[in-house]
């Protein structure tokens, strides 16, 4: 008996896709008495594109264009016997395309606040996107998935950074032929959230007096992942260095200052949190004056009058 052999893969019809690897396999048997030799595999029932010697009879091959091709499979067995299997047809396609549009690469973000990522994807000749998947990885991490798959344009998702770090943005384009392509990745830094802080007390261009107590106060919050160290209050007065005039670490943030000469001041409050990040607040400019005092000069304390 003659050796035989057929193809099992690709499959009669297949869709491929240009300089993506497949794997090409047959199952050959000898001829009576036999063994088998070599399996080559050929393209356009000509071109070797591959020769495998033992089991498993597979090889992988790289199509580098596109278009219809024919793939077969040719056994040799050790009498000198030789038969090619019936022809595969498969067709190679260009790959779909997909690209990152933003964020850029490189760019910034921050902790807790919502970054848009949007994709560009084209779809293969003769077939249409299906659906685009977006994806996230931290350093050093796992690979996951932003949202749901999004099936019509635009194609994009919010997506909010849980922490600081560095994250590689990726996309997924699968079309209708089920083929597939992955963007480039895109860098982005996430650093945590700046505190923020607000003088609520004096008001802007309050009128003080020298010696008597003003009561400071402000409002402030933490960066993400943080809380608050302290508030600092400082004083400025007109054309010297500023200088803190009270800290307090826990809410209400509050304290009292006794301007000591009059003059022109400006107020600020400075706030620290747990992360080490420090922001002061716009400033509030106040005039502190000296009181004016009057004295009776007449008629003498305790002195005796007569009515009318």
């Amino acid at each position: 008996a003659q050796p035989t052999i057929a193809l099992t893969a690709p499959a009669t019809g297949a869709t491929i896709t240009v300089n993506t690897a497949i794997t090409v396999t047959a199952a050959p048997t000898a001829g009576t008495g036999a063994t088998i030799s070599q399996v080559q595999f050929l393209l356009g029932g000509t071109t070797i594109i591959g020769t495998v010697t033992s089991a498993p009879y597979s090889i992988s091959w790289t199509p580098a264009t596109t278009g219809n091709v024919s793939l077969t499979a040719r056994v040799l067995d050790s009498s000198g016997a030789s038969v090619t299997s019936s022809a595969v047809s498969a067709t190679v396609v260009a790959a779909p395309t997909v690209s990152l549009t933003t964020p850029a690469n490189g760019s910034s973000a921050t902790v807790g606040s919502p970054v848009m990522v949007s994709a560009s994807p084209t779809a293969s000749p003769g077939a249409s996107v299906s659906k685009v998947a977006f994806f996230v990885t931290p350093s050093g991490g796992a690979q996951s998935q932003i949202g749901a798959d999004v099936v019509t344009p635009p194609y994009t998702v919010a997506w909010t950074p849980p922490s600081a770090g560095n994250f590689s943005l990726t996309a997924v384009v699968t079309d209708s032929t089920n083929q597939t392509a992955t963007s480039t990745a895109v860098a982005v830094a996430v650093a945590n959230s700046q505190p923020t802080v607000a003088l609520t007390a004096p008001g802007v261009g309050s009128v003080l007096t020298v010696g008597s107590n003003v009561s400071l106060a402000a409002t402030a919050t933490a960066g993400s992942g943080a809380t608050i160290a302290q508030v600092q209050f400082l004083v400025t007065p007109s054309g010297a260095t500023a200088a803190v005039v009270g800290t307090d670490t826990s809410a209400p943030y509050a304290l009292t200052w006794v301007p000591t000469t009059a003059g022109n001041y400006t107020i600020t409050a400075r706030v620290t949190d747990t992360n080490g990040n420090t922001v002061t607040s716009t400033g509030v400019s106040v005039t502190a004056v000296t009181a004016t005092s009057v004295a009776l000069t007449a008629p003498a304390n305790n002195s005796a009058a007569t009515v009318g």
